[in-house]
């Protein structure tokens, strides 16, 4: 939820600090009053893990008018062996509008994931209900990788059987 809540950083330059997530600042700094906001949504069932190849799915249907729309996943990888330093479990988020574009949390593009904290933020979002998914690109450490998944700026989150 602090990742979720947190606010973008600005340099002291004009460009001196990416835009989004990045290498200089990761989300943000943390701003708590955003963390606690009344419409953010969590889901963090153990029930929703998943393995190798399955995705789940939850429906946030409507965004708030005037407020961005903020999905957050966030896990915890097993260690991986010694020297190599990559993600063992690979878990992707993804995010469809409701005309039907698919926007990718993680920096690179899928279904290679590089990050085990992930974070799709639309500015002005359309009327309609969004689709978030869970992918289970690839879990060898498993049977299935737990996690989180924070909503913010929508007017609910359900989780799609």
């Amino acid at each position: 939820m602090l990742i979720n809540g947190a606010a973008t950083m600005r340099g002291q330059f004009a460009g001196e600090i990416a835009a989004g997530p990045n290498d200089v600042c990761g989300f943000g700094r943390v701003d708590v009053t955003a963390a606690l906001d009344e419409h953010m949504r969590c889901d963090d069932d153990p029930a929703a893990a998943v393995g190798t190849g399955e995705m789940r799915r939850w429906t946030v249907p409507a965004a708030v008018p005037g407020r961005p729309l903020k999905v957050t996943l966030v896990r915890t990888d097993p260690p991986s062996l010694e020297g190599v330093g990559s993600l063992v479990n690979q878990l992707y988020l993804q995010l469809q509008a409701p005309d039907g574009t698919v926007l990718n949390g993680d920096t690179t593009q899928f279904p290679t994931a590089t990050n085990n904290v992930q974070q799709i933020t639309v500015a002005s979002p359309s009327e309609g209900a969004y689709t978030v998914r869970v992918r289970g690109v690839s879990v060898p450490s498993g049977p299935k990788q737990p996690f989180a998944l924070v909503v913010a700026g929508g007017t609910g989150l359900k989780r799609v059987p």
